[in-house]
């Protein structure tokens, strides 16, 4: 079978260096290959995290005899949210079209949304050539982008932006099926499309590979940790979190947790693990000044956040009850729950609903720095219920976040769908 997906942003088979890691479309083409398709990854020449371009023209890469990547040539962009990668999308997908145009259909294609431009194009190629489209939700754009406009303006925020909310619903009116990262993400682009769910809208989350470092990578983590006085003590209460320091993500409550704990229970052995970088990152550093309970290790990498993974006590969730998070599972919920790590989450939504469903973790009052320090303190006098609440994380990582089970039911789907006789 031949199958073409799309997707831009993620890291392809020849920048595999370092902590660097094939992603959702990446893991699926391998899949896919493996299978015996003939599978063509369709991205852009913007290489996403080092804002590098892969080649100044179209260009067809073969990773094996299976699997072959085309490379669209358009004009890089240095921010994630500028009007030049609005420019470097609307060129991608215009770059699709005439490449596409001089082939023969596949028997498949699976797009990755965003971006808007090319999830469009790609539905625009479905209905031409008679191929079932399957688009797969990873955000929320356009409404992500009108969300960041106060409230009261957020009417008038749509209007420049009607354009991509007409493309937006177009694509998911026309899609074949609509897969996602969550229900809830699913139920926004049905929303966007003006139908009910059918049969074959069906998500699957954001999986995660649970490599396990080499004894020597363990043996120097663990040695890193230990230098830090994270884990040194069994009756250490180790509350960890990685990831960015910006304006977004709501570290200033747990400070003030850290801040309560120490006054109200200056006895536990609690320990606030805060890895990462970011502009927030020195504010929170001089707020946290004198709390020994609090510690900043920097960026760490995938060896490090698993030594400190079998260390921790609970993993950090510390987001906004913005569109995006309310409706999706965010990345880091995979790799607490691959340790057995369950999670204190500000997040409401599909994030909440889980943790209530499956008894993997609790849920703190948004922005409150009392609620958090409350369920911690909690959690520490109740070693029973931590465990319980562990016990179901890895329980959930199994059953919904292995990335050998979500990847192989994808392909799964996407061989049955293209099996279907649907034009």
């Amino acid at each position: 079978m031949k199958i073409w997906l799309l997707a831009l942003g993620e890291p392809i088979h020849t920048e595999l260096e370092g902590e660097a890691r094939l992603h959702r479309c990446g893991n699926l083409a391998d899949l896919l290959a493996k299978r015996g398709h003939d599978v063509t990854w369709w991205t852009s020449n913007m290489d996403h995290v080092k804002k590098t371009s892969r080649s100044d023209s179209y260009k067809r890469i073969k990773i094996s005899d299976n699997l072959h990547i085309n490379i669209l040539p358009a004009p890089l962009y240095k921010r994630n949210v500028s009007l030049k990668r609005i420019r470097h999308n609307v060129v991608s997908a215009q770059q699709f079209n005439e490449e596409a145009s001089k082939m023969d259909a596949p028997d498949i294609l699976v797009c990755a949304f965003p971006t808007i431009e090319l999830s469009k194009a790609a539905t625009d190629f479905g209905k031409k050539t008679n191929t079932p489209v399957i688009v797969d939700v990873r955000d929320f754009w356009p409404d992500i982008i009108t969300e960041l406009a106060p409230k009261l303006l957020h009417v008038l925020a749509k209007l420049p932006l009607k354009l991509l909310y007409d493309k937006t619903k177009s694509t998911f009116k026309d899609a074949t099926a609509i897969t996602g990262i969550s229900q809830g993400a699913i139920d926004w682009a049905l929303a966007h499309a003006g139908r009910e769910k059918g049969p074959l809208d069906v998500p699957f989350v954001l999986a995660y590979d649970n490599k396990i470092p080499t004894t020597t990578q363990k043996n120097e983590c663990f040695k890193f940790w230990d230098n830090l006085g994270v884990g040194g003590n069994p009756e250490q209460f180790i509350i960890s979190y990685f990831g960015s320091f910006n304006h977004r993500i709501q570290l200033k409550p747990v400070i003030e947790a850290a801040k309560i704990i120490s006054k109200d229970r200056p006895n536990l052995q609690v320990k606030f693990v805060l890895c990462g970088q970011g502009p927030t990152l020195k504010k929170l550093e001089i707020k946290a000044k004198k709390l020994p309970s609090v510690i900043f290790p920097g960026w760490i990498n995938r060896p490090k956040i698993w030594t400190l993974l079998q260390r921790s006590s609970v993993g950090l969730l510390p987001y906004p009850a913005t569109l995006d998070f309310n409706r999706s599972y965010p990345n880091k919920v995979g790799e607490y729950f691959s340790s057995g790590v369950p999670i204190l989450s500000s997040v409401m939504g599909d994030m909440n609903n889980l943790i209530k469903s499956k008894q993997c973790g609790v849920t703190y009052a948004q922005n409150n720095g009392k609620s958090l320090a409350n369920l911690i303190c909690n959690l520490y006098d109740q070693p029973a219920q931590l465990s319980y609440l562990s016990f179901n994380a890895k329980s959930v990582f199994n059953t919904m976040f292995n990335s050998q089970i979500v990847y192989e039911d994808y392909c799964n789907y996407i061989e049955e769908i293209s099996k279907l006789k649907l034009y």
